[in-house]
């Protein structure tokens, strides 16, 4: 009994299915020859914006599913041979040695900091002087 009541339901969903799928494109058949008539525009608009927004969901779908791959394939594996060209591409390399100490200017660095010093002492004597009050330019 249950097994006819499953082929019952399993044949009216492709019944709907195939009217959908015969109405669909009967539909848009008769929007797209008649998309310069006035009683054809909303119908028009109306799937133009169901198509904008069926891509869009897609493309998020698919930018989803992509970036919880590589999260769960970084997460998995965490050496950075293991993942994607794209992602190994993203990811910092451990391989790579930090900038060596020879490359640094001394004397560019102390005039820097230096600099930082002047402007800390400057701020503090405009902090500490007493601010001169600006003429009221409405009166």
């Amino acid at each position: 009994m249950a097994n006819d009541r499953t082929g019952v339901v399993l044949i009216g969903i492709q019944r709907i299915i195939m009217n959908l799928n015969s109405q669909l494109f009967s539909s848009l058949r008769a929007v797209y020859q008649n998309r310069n008539e006035p009683e054809y525009a909303r119908r028009f608009a109306e799937l133009y914006w169901q198509t904008l927004l069926l891509t869009a969901v897609l493309i998020i779908g698919a930018a989803s599913v992509y970036g919880l791959m590589l999260f769960f394939t970084a997460r998995s594996q965490p050496s950075s041979t293991a993942l994607p060209a794209t992602a190994s591409s993203v990811l910092p390399s451990k391989k790579s040695p930090p900038p060596a100490a020879s490359n640094l200017n001394r004397p560019l660095l102390d005039a820097t900091i230096s600099g930082f010093a002047q402007r800390q002492t400057e701020f503090q004597a405009l902090e500490e002087s007493p601010t001169t009050s600006l003429p009221d330019p409405s009166q």
